[in-house]
């Protein structure tokens, strides 16, 4: 170094910017893993979905009867408590849904977001950063405060499944969400 210092001093810059390269990368295999989950969790939402809008369909049908009904309100409680669990994914012990309070599940058991609305940022470049997560309260509440019902605001959709399980229960086929 003392010979050249002007090529140590460029020697140890390109040692510097292949280290912050190594970093990004590793980055960007971290965002893409988190990306993928919740690309899975939000098809198996999108399943559950399904389920309880045919059952909700099916039971709209005035030829069930009040103990078909609660058949399948018991099957829709499972629906939102599924939804509920996938709300509370996990990367590497990191809830995916649940902002910058990652280390506690963003959902408790009554389906309340307890998480925060803030992006989870990776930088993929210098100067660049993206976010890897969606707000689990805004995916799964219809926002913070949850929106209300029959708003063109986006839905609900645990409270909807427990709308849905109550008016089952209740043998109440008007009160069946659409």
């Amino acid at each position: 170094p003392s010979d050249d210092p002007v090529s140590a001093q460029q020697v140890l810059n390109l040692k510097g910017l292949m280290a912050a390269t190594d970093q990004y990368s590793r980055n960007i295999q971290t965002g893409t893993t988190w990306l993928n989950q919740m690309d899975a969790t939000m098809s198996n939402m999108n399943n559950v979905l399904t389920r309880a809008k045919e059952l909700a369909t099916q039971m709209a049908n005035g030829s069930y009867s009040a103990d078909d009904r609660k058949s399948a309100a018991v099957e829709v409680t499972q629906l939102r408590e599924q939804m509920i669990s996938l709300g509370n994914t996990q990367i590497a012990g990191k809830y995916v849904f649940g902002g910058f309070g990652s280390d506690q599940p963003p959902f408790d058991p009554s389906g309340n977001f307890i998480g925060t609305d803030d992006a989870v940022n990776i930088q993929i470049d210098q100067g660049s950063q993206i976010a890897i997560n969606y707000n689990g309260g805004d995916l799964l509440r219809g926002g913070i405060p949850p929106a209300p019902q029959g708003s063109s605001a986006p839905v609900d959709i645990i409270g909807t499944l427990t709308d849905l399980a109550t008016a089952l229960n209740a043998n109440n086929v008007s009160g069946l969400p659409g």
